[in-house]
């Protein structure tokens, strides 16, 4: 069964299921033809990025989120999985404009909730400076801005 909210028909005309922030950006991308790379490499590259931010970072991010907002202590091991998740995405962050190629794309529009939410006790954004620069980055955008001030 399809959610109600978001099919589409494919060339095909199969119906297709849409569901999740990563394959909704991913399919209006396509649908725009906007924020992915031509360059075949760099599309890979983004589309990798997007989908590692759904499956490996935002349930992470989540739970540390639902455990902090319940004043729970924060286990060591989640604590431990937060900080990698960080330190992985700073490196990938560091020293480039964008989170791939050289180009705004789809990976940062993923990105960018799980960068949002990133402040733990433990954890200051300032240890981070990519993602804090980043964060900048995204806020500054005309539309992000519009867009988060939608309910």
């Amino acid at each position: 069964m399809h959610p109600p909210w978001l099919t589409t028909k494919a060339p095909d005309f199969c119906t297709i299921a849409v569901f999740g922030c990563t394959p909704i950006l991913l399919y209006m991308a396509e649908k725009s033809d906007c924020f992915l790379p031509e360059l075949i490499t760099n599309r890979d590259q983004s589309l990798q990025c997007a989908c590692w931010a759904q499956s490996d970072m935002q349930p992470v991010l989540k739970q540390v989120q639902e455990i902090l907002r319940s004043s729970q202590q924060l286990p060591i091991e989640l604590e431990h999985q937060s900080r990698l998740l960080r330190q992985t995405l700073t490196n990938k962050l560091s020293g480039h404009q964008f989170t791939c190629a050289n180009e705004l794309t789809v990976a940062d529009f993923a990105l960018y909730p799980a960068i949002t939410s990133i402040t733990t006790p433990s954890i200051n954004l300032r240890t981070f400076p990519p993602l804090a620069q980043r964060l900048e980055q995204m806020d500054s955008i005309g539309f992000v801005r519009r867009g988060l001030t939608i309910p």
